[in-house]
């Protein structure tokens, strides 16, 4: 005959309630310890209500500062793209009356009097071209005429310089 194993599982043992009462009872002390601290304190609701108001001014000027600093920052950024602008505006400028210094040069009048007015001094002859508004229009090659063969050189000559 086989022999049989019996196991029993232990199962945890019930907290007793006496523990619980303890844990209960130390935790009520020390609520209670804190509160009567609390109590022995007396509090100056002025006193409280004053530094609440510095507070409230402190943090307030801190926002301001912060708030300045930021709109300081971004005026700056403004500033210089100004001043870049008006960089750009002064080179501007200065080309500018740079060109109407050359206008206004006699060198320059000259030159515009003789190409745009057709004045000449009194020792030069102006020639008048007459030239039609549009030019014709040019025909094209045939396609036979277009195609010289490079490998005859007596072939190639003729064309070139006959058209042939």
């Amino acid at each position: 005959m086989g022999v049989f194993r019996v196991i029993i599982l232990q199962t945890p043992r019930p907290v007793k309630h006496y523990k619980i009462k303890m844990l209960a009872s130390k935790l009520k002390f020390r609520i209670n310890h804190i509160l009567a601290r609390f109590k022995l304190i007396k509090i100056d609701w002025s006193r409280v209500f004053v530094q609440g108001i510095f507070f409230g001014v402190i943090v307030l000027l801190i926002i301001n500062i912060y708030i300045t600093f930021d709109k300081g920052v971004t005026t700056l950024a403004r500033f210089e793209e100004e001043q870049a602008k008006l960089d750009a505006i002064v080179a501007e400028n200065e080309y500018l009356i740079e060109q109407v210094k050359e206008y206004d040069s006699l060198e320059y009048k000259r030159m515009y009097a003789r190409e745009n007015l057709n004045l000449a001094h009194d020792n030069e002859t102006i020639y008048y071209v007459d030239r039609p508004e549009e030019l014709p229009e040019i025909e094209p090659l045939e396609e036979e005429t277009m195609r010289i063969a490079f490998n005859d050189p007596a072939t190639y000559w003729l064309k070139l310089l006959f058209g042939r």
